[in-house]
């Protein structure tokens, strides 16, 4: 039997609040592009989220828990593709390859580091940035910004600008054109 002393319980609350922080929004992202829906790819993740808690987590050494995070995820993602395709009238939709969970690490690693090297633009371009990841247009950018439209392109090019050096053009542009 395990006993969980209140040292463990804050130890183990750390690792999973530290995990969650750092991974929680570019899970979202990877998930949201896998099913093109922004809302059920934050349920998604929040799944995943939720069933690690009711893993005895401390058990897995950090690369075994990302592993299993990431697996968990991808399942989740197959699940829902094979769903849509059972049950869906007309088109099907394609089911995400069966792509090997680092490959799925990699991907949601390098939305890890875009969002923290977007973090790290000037506030202004950061804020844009960060809603045109969210998936809002420009448009709608402006409107919550209460900037103008022109502002708000201009803010969303200089940023792509200042992180092409440090990332992969097309994959700027898939994610905020």
């Amino acid at each position: 039997m395990y006993f969980c002393t209140k040292y463990a319980f804050f130890e183990m609350e750390e690792i999973f609040d530290s995990f969650f922080r750092q991974y929680y929004a570019p899970m979202v992202l990877y998930t949201d592009r896998q099913l093109g829906n922004r809302e059920l790819a934050e349920d998604v993740v929040q799944d995943v989220f939720k069933k690690l808690l009711e893993l005895d987590f401390s058990v897995y050494n950090t690369e075994k828990l990302n592993s299993l995070v990431f697996t968990m995820l991808k399942n989740r993602i197959i699940d829902i593709h094979r769903y849509n395709q059972r049950h869906q009238q007309g088109e099907l939709q394609d089911a995400p390859s069966e792509d090997s969970v680092e490959d799925s690490f990699f991907e949601i690693e390098l939305y890890e580091r875009l969002y923290s090297e977007v973090n790290s633009l000037p506030k202004k371009i950061s804020e844009a940035m960060h809603l045109r990841m969210q998936g809002f247009d420009n448009h709608e950018i402006a409107e919550q910004l209460g900037v103008n439209y022109h502002t708000v392109r201009s803010r969303i090019q200089r940023g792509i600008v200042m992180l092409r050096e440090k990332f992969d053009k097309q994959f700027l542009y898939s994610i905020f054109l």
